[in-house]
């Protein structure tokens, strides 16, 4: 997941938003929490959940959690309060919420801006 990759997750996030609906985003777990501290601070007024969700041992590997922490995404979605929110493992994570939105001149409003390169944040 590369930086850039943001600025595109958070331009389709904001088009996917319009549509009313909670959102489940399948991530890599090394830079999931990074997205997260992006997507939050790029959509301040969000009034819908945003999960984002990914395997510790890849899908198709034995022994994989993949299945189970999207299953758990899709009940969590139903029932979370607007933010975003990480959901693995029987646990329901959002540990950025205590940092502060960027002003909106700092928020790409294009995909073809520069990306903010965000702190990194463990929960």
């Amino acid at each position: 997941m590369t930086d850039q990759d943001r600025v595109v997750i958070l331009g389709m996030m904001r088009a996917i938003l319009k549509e009313n609906a909670p959102v489940i985003i399948t991530h890599g777990t090394d830079t999931m929490v990074e997205t997260g501290v992006y997507l939050q601070r790029g959509l301040p007024a969000l009034r819908l959940p945003i999960v984002l969700t990914g395997p510790m041992t890849p899908l198709g590997s034995e022994g994989s959690d993949g299945l189970q922490n999207l299953t758990e995404s899709l009940l969590a979605v139903q029932l979370l309060q607007a933010g975003v929110y990480v959901v693995m493992h029987g646990a329901v994570k959002s540990g950025w919420v205590s940092i502060p939105p960027l002003s909106p001149k700092t928020i790409p409003k294009s995909l073809d801006a520069p990306f903010l390169t965000s702190d990194k944040v463990q929960l």
